[in-house]
C-alpha cells in the first residue's frame, strides 16, 4: 500500500525490524535493510497430545479479525451442509450488518454462528473437521498454527510466501478469490 511504502524511509533509523516469517526477512534484506530480525509466532495454546480435532464432524471454525481483508465475506459464500463457527470481532457495525444481510440472503442462519471474541478457542477446535482461512494477506497466521496443533487439516486461498501452507503440512490451497474451489476442497474433505 502507499503508506506502507512511503514510511520505508523510517525503517533505516530503526535499530531492528522485527519480522515474523522467513519470506519477509528476505524481503527486507533484498530491499536493502540489514537490521533484521526473524522471530516466529510462538504458539500459547494449551494442549494435551490426546485432544485432536473431530474429524468426521461437519463443523468448520474460522478465527481471526472478522474483516474484509480475512475474507469474512468469501466464508458465508462457501460454507457446504456443514456449521460455520466464526470466531472474533468484526471490524466495524456496518461490516457486521453487510455479513449477516448475506448470510440471511444465502438462507444461512442455521448454518453461521458469530460468536464474536473468544478467550477459549480449543473447544472451537476440538469439534471442528476443517480449519478456513480467506486471507487475501497473512504473515504468519496464528490460527494457521493452532489449526496444525489440533492435527486439523485447513483450506486456505493461496499465499505460497506463508511457512506452513503445503498439503504435506496440512493445508490445502486454492487460489486467491476461487470461493467455489474453496467449497469444492471443503466438500471433498
Amino acid at each position: 500500500s502507499r503508506n506502507y511504502l512511503g514510511r520505508l524511509p523510517f525503517y533505516k533509523i530503526a535499530d531492528v525490524i522485527t519480522c515474523l516469517s522467513p519470506c519477509n526477512e528476505v524481503w527486507w534484506r533484498a530491499a536493502g535493510f540489514n537490521h533484521i530480525f526473524y522471530l516466529p509466532n510462538l504458539l500459547t495454546l494449551n494442549l494435551k497430545s490426546e485432544h485432536f480435532a473431530n474429524l468426521g464432524s461437519h463443523e468448520i471454525v474460522f478465527s481471526g479479525r472478522l474483516c474484509t481483508i480475512k475474507g469474512i465475506d468469501y466464508v458465508v459464500q462457501m460454507i457446504p451442509d456443514a456449521v460455520l463457527n466464526a470466531l472474533g470481532r468484526f471490524e466495524s457495525e456496518q461490516l457486521k450488518e453487510e455479513t449477516q444481510r448475506m448470510v440471511k440472503q444465502y438462507g444461512l442462519e442455521k448454518h453461521i454462528r458469530f460468536h464474536g471474541h473468544v478467550l477459549d478457542i480449543m473447544p472451537f477446535y476440538l469439534r471442528s473437521s476443517i480449519h478456513v482461512m480467506c486471507s487475501q494477506v497473512e504473515g504468519a497466521p496464528m490460527v494457521l498454527f493452532e489449526a496444525k496443533a489440533c492435527r486439523m487439516p485447513s483450506v486456505i486461498f493461496s499465499m505460497p510466501y506463508v511457512d506452513g501452507t503445503t498439503p504435506e503440512e496440512g493445508c490445502l490451497s486454492v487460489p486467491q478469490g476461487d470461493v467455489q474451489g474453496m467449497a469444492q476442497t471443503i466438500a471433498e474433505l
